[in-house]
Parts: structure tokens; sequence; C-alpha cells
């Protein structure tokens, strides 16, 4: 193994899961680490999980290993996990005010993955933040997914305190809660804006759209996502 790519959950254990990792990888000779972070990492950061990546970022950075640190904006499966389907409808309740972000598909990401593992070295030490093809607010976005499944798709915008509560009440742990409850106001306050054009350059491909995704993904949209604020949800919040 000459180059390894590190993924670790919202979980607790990402600062002690890095050092592991890097112990193991210099002992085993490996070259080069291509990490996902997260693009709210900062020493400041009031998500507990933010904070640590941006930790984890550091403790990598003193090692020898030529090091990459993708800090994404929100992912564009966000669009299927807190998806809401009530009958013929579809609704997002998120607390995301009316700002706008670029969601970004996995399946883009991956392709940055492979082509900094392939050739590691041009990227070391680099910290790329990685956006989809077009910033939207999450108005547009559900006309979008409105558009694509034939069905009317509406934004109901949500104060953080009752998405914390919604959260919970779908089972999310208090480390996810705590994480997406700040890093949503990172998003009112504009962190995870911005666009470049890092996907394609280095990718090779441009990013997927949001109708592309809805399309490739049309049967995840005939039920509630696992962290969609239904009705049920709401009330228990």
């Amino acid at each position: 193994v000459t180059a390894a790519y590190l993924n670790y959950p919202i979980q607790p254990g990402l600062i002690e899961a890095t050092a592991n990792f890097a112990q193991a990888a210099s002992e085993a000779g490996v070259h080069a680490v291509v990490n996902m972070s997260q693009i709210s990492a900062r020493r400041e950061a009031k998500s507990n999980a933010a904070r640590q990546h941006w930790l984890a970022e550091r403790l990598l950075d003193r090692t020898a290993l030529v090091t990459t640190h993708l800090r994404p904006t929100f992912f564009m499966e966000w669009l299927n996990q807190f998806w809401v389907r009530d009958g013929d409808e579809g609704i997002y309740r998120l607390p995301l005010a009316e700002v706008r972000h670029a969601p970004v598909a996995a399946a883009d990401q991956a392709e940055v993955i492979a082509a900094i593992l392939q050739n590691p070295d041009p990227h070391d030490r680099q910290s790329y933040p990685l956006f989809g093809a077009e910033e939207l607010d999450w108005y547009s976005i559900a006309a979008k997914i409105g558009d694509t499944l034939g069905i009317p798709v509406r934004y109901e915008p949500i104060e953080i305190s009752t998405f914390a509560a919604g959260l919970t009440a779908a089972g999310g742990s208090a480390h996810i809660v705590q994480h997406l409850s700040n890093v949503t106001q990172d998003y009112r306050d504009g962190v995870f804006s911005g666009i470049n054009n890092l996907i394609e350059v280095i990718g090779g491909a441009k990013p997927m759209t949001v109708e592309e995704h809805v399309a490739a993904s049309r049967a995840t949209f005939d039920t509630d996502g696992p962290f969609g604020i239904t009705d049920a949800r709401l009330a228990a919040a």
C-alpha cells in the first residue's frame, strides 16, 4: 500500500483513530494519505466533530506522510437523508434559512480521492474545499427536485432547536445532534457557501447536478429519509 484514504464517521473517537492510522501507516511505509475532513473544520468551531477534524488535520500534517485534506460542503446525499414524503408531495424541514451552497455528490468526491491517491505528491499539505455544480438555496433545491420527480416539493425553514429535537426523535446520537446543530448555524453564517472547479480539475469530470442526482436515486424519494423531520417528529420536537 503506497497511499490510503482516511474517512471517519461523525462519531466520537476521531482523534484516537487518526493517531492510530498515522502510526500504523508510518510503520507500514505508506507514502501518502487523503483525509476526509469538512468545510467547517477550524480551531474555533462550536461543533465538537468539526473541531476534532481540524485537530486531526494538524496531527497528520505533523507526520512524514504526504497529506491532502478534503473539506467538502454539505453532501448531495442530504437531499435523500432529510427528505419527507407526504402523499404526493415532498417536504424539507431544515434550519438553513435562505443561504446558498453547492451540494457535492459523494461519487464526484470519489473521483477526486482516486486521482489524488494515484498521484499524491503535487497535493501535499493542501486543503481543498469541494463544491458541486451550482450554488442554490433550499427553495431552489426543492423546486429542482419537484421538477425532476414531477411532484410538488417545498422547503419549510425551521429553527435550529426544532431541528435538533427532530433529529433526536429520529434516533440521532447526542454527538450527531451537537454537530448538526452547530454546523447548521455555520451554514447560516456562510461557512458552507462558495463554488470552485476542483471536482473537474482534479477528478476529471464536471460535478453532478441536483437533477442528475435525483434521477439517479429516484427510488429513495418514495419514502421518508432516515433523518427527515416528519409531522410526527415535528410534533415530538
